[in-house]
């Protein structure tokens, strides 16, 4: 532990060389720091968050994989966020990631994804190469916002016109996290009442390419009759560049849905009040989505 923190203290953080150098010796240093847990907060104590930032990235993503006095995590990360320098955090964009999953798990797990929402918000901001380029947080966040019911808070990250994702490689971005954005993308839509950006999100959230219906595909088709219904009426077509595999499994996954829909388009209240009827059970389980 002394020549790793010989090392992190003698590393001139201006130099992206030595830097590389020191997150090659936490990268070999990862299995002294997992023995010595026990003494990991008083070694974050002599190292500042802003200037040691690697350092930092790596002690706290090890404490998420262990038991560990939730409190503690809860001000460390925060204290990270608030000050981490930003190229720092691109280096280890992983390990930044899995600190700021597990203190959006503690929020949720103890009801307060309100206290979430600034510090993804900050998190958002250091990870980003830029503001067109969607990661793996943007989801986390948009769920933070959405069971806060703090829809405003979402709205500009929403706004940003989403060009590329982060670099799967370098971000462990995977389809779960895209997917993730536009259902919650569009559920927030919805709470701001702003249907037409939501029915646009949720198209997104079912039309991308897919070799396999998944859950989320599912849920955002759901969503997707039901607002178009609201919004305009009816239920447009699915797209013809929707793949062929969701094309041929998404109704028939869901037929309650389009049951419903064919129904809302007679303009029978009665046959309308029968479909909602016969399927209620169906309809009383529709779900969201969670990142677990």
């Amino acid at each position: 532990m002394d020549k790793l923190l010989s090392a992190i203290n003698s590393t001139d953080i201006q130099s992206e060389k030595e830097l590389r150098a020191l997150r090659t010796q936490l990268n070999k240093s990862e299995d002294v720091l997992f023995k010595n847990l026990p003494h990991l907060d008083e070694l974050l104590v002599r190292l500042e968050p802003k200037v040691h930032t690697l350092p930092w990235l790596y002690i706290l993503a090890l404490k998420t994989a262990v038991p560990t006095d939730v409190n503690t995590f809860i001000n460390q990360t925060r204290r990270l966020l608030a000050s981490c320098n930003i190229p720092q955090v691109r280096m280890a964009p992983v390990k930044f990631i899995m600190i700021c999953r597990r203190f959006t798990d503690i929020m949720l797990e103890q009801g307060t994804p309100m206290r979430a929402i600034q510090p993804l918000r900050q998190a958002l901001n250091k990870l980003r190469p830029g503001s067109e380029v969607l990661t793996p947080l943007d989801a986390d966040f948009l769920q933070v916002c959405l069971l806060a019911k703090d829809y405003r808070a979402a709205l500009p990250v929403l706004a940003e016109e989403v060009l590329s994702i982060a670099n799967p490689d370098d971000y462990n971005f995977k389809t779960k996290d895209f997917l993730r954005y536009f259902y919650y993308g569009g559920m927030i839509y919805v709470g701001a009442k702003q249907y037409g950006k939501a029915i646009d999100f949720f198209r997104l959230g079912f039309t991308s390419p897919a070799v396999v219906l998944s859950a989320i595909m599912v849920e955002s088709y759901k969503k997707y009759v039901l607002v178009s219904l609201l919004h305009t009426g009816q239920v447009a077509p699915v797209p013809k560049y929707t793949s062929s595999i969701v094309q041929r499994h998404l109704k028939s996954t869901c037929p309650q849905y389009q049951e419903f829909a064919n129904a809302y388009g007679t303009n029978s209240t009665d046959e309308v009040h029968k479909v909602a009827a016969e399927h209620h059970d169906a309809f009383q389980k529709v779900k969201s989505i969670g990142h677990s």
